[in-house]
């Protein structure tokens, strides 16, 4: 009898045994489950986060427009004569979808622009169909001196509603990597301080996303109308140094960088020392986000003032006005 008893007790350890080890596994699964399910709630709270800035950073530009909108309304029409928010714009998927439904003024007009039931954005289209992703001209007075996020979410205001007229601003590294993530057509529009201007044209240009640092990577070049050389593809720089420059020179493949977010190819820090996010390597043949400037001396490095090298000078002229746009393939710009 003794015997059996203990037989029984030794069988039923094992059971418990096994159903402990079973519970262990179970607890460790659902350890891990939910340090998984924490990771996921993180990224929603942050998702969340940047949903309510960016509607914050929508409303503080409706707020403004509707201020300024009845002084618009007696000096010119402004925009496209269709009310959403309370202003008068139209809300499009791009700018193609308003040429082709409204008759837009030639100096262009102010858009809600939806990429998808998320990001939304006040922006600036022309009569051509391209879309404004940057716009500069003396006497603005934007800083392009920002932070990492604030490019990322762009600054400024696409259309100043009081003056009814485009406005100086950078629409925002998420917003250009959604718009050309299928590759587009990418443009600039330059004028000197002597009154000279002149475009040009990348054809299936794409900017990555973050994850990527908002990588740059240009198609073709093509001369619109002047004499604009190529210098985000870098530049000799022949008056003072040799053609190795090109290669330290050249934006294609380069990665956005800010005052705050370094990376570059240079050992130091371009984005600060240039006043100005973009896509440096080390440092610059190029720079459209440069502090706006009169001129600087003949030789002085780095650039003092608004660059493109093949246009401005060898640091001597800043450019008095630009513009960066975004136009579907298949479409032809009309800058000239």
């Amino acid at each position: 009898m003794i015997t059996k008893n203990r037989q029984n007790k030794k069988i039923l350890s094992k059971k418990e045994k096994s159903r402990l080890n079973s519970l262990e596994r179970l607890h460790e699964l659902m350890k891990s489950d939910l340090q998984k399910a924490a990771v996921v709630f993180d990224k929603l709270l942050t998702i969340k986060e940047n949903v309510r800035k960016d509607v914050r950073q929508i409303r503080g530009s409706i707020t403004r427009a509707q201020q300024s909108e009845k002084e618009c309304e007696n000096t010119a029409p402004c925009a496209v004569p269709r009310r959403i928010y309370n202003i008068p714009v139209k809300e499009v998927r791009s700018c193609v979808e308003l040429v082709q439904t409204e008759n837009v003024p030639e100096d262009g007009s102010a858009v809600v622009l939806r990429i998808d039931d998320f990001l939304q954005k006040i922006a600036f289209c022309y009569p051509d169909g391209r879309i404004v992703i940057q716009s500069r001209f003396s006497g603005g007075g934007m800083s392009f001196d920002r932070t990492w996020t604030e490019y990322e979410r762009g600054f400024g205001d696409a259309y100043d509603f009081k003056a009814c007229k485009k406005g100086e601003y950078w629409i925002g590294n998420k917003y250009i990597n959604r718009l050309s993530n299928k590759g587009m057509n990418f443009g600039v529009k330059l004028k000197r301080t002597d009154g000279e201007t002149a475009a040009a044209s990348y054809a299936d240009t794409r900017v990555s996303d973050e994850a990527e640092f908002f990588r740059l990577k240009l198609g073709n070049f093509n001369i619109e109308c002047g004499t604009l050389g190529d210098s985000l593809r870098g530049d000799s720089y022949s008056r003072s140094y040799d053609s190795r420059n090109i290669a330290k020179t050249t934006h294609d493949e380069m990665y956005f960088s800010t005052r705050d977010n370094d990376n570059d190819a240079f050992s130091g820090n371009c984005a600060a020392i240039e006043k100005s996010g973009w896509w440096y390597n080390r440092c610059s043949a190029a720079n459209l986000n440069a502090p706006m400037s009169n001129a600087s001396e003949n030789g002085v490095f780095p650039p003092d003032g608004i660059n493109w090298q093949s246009f401005s000078g060898l640091q001597t002229l800043s450019l008095q006005e630009t513009e960066m746009s975004l136009l579907p393939a298949g479409w032809n710009f009309t800058f000239c």
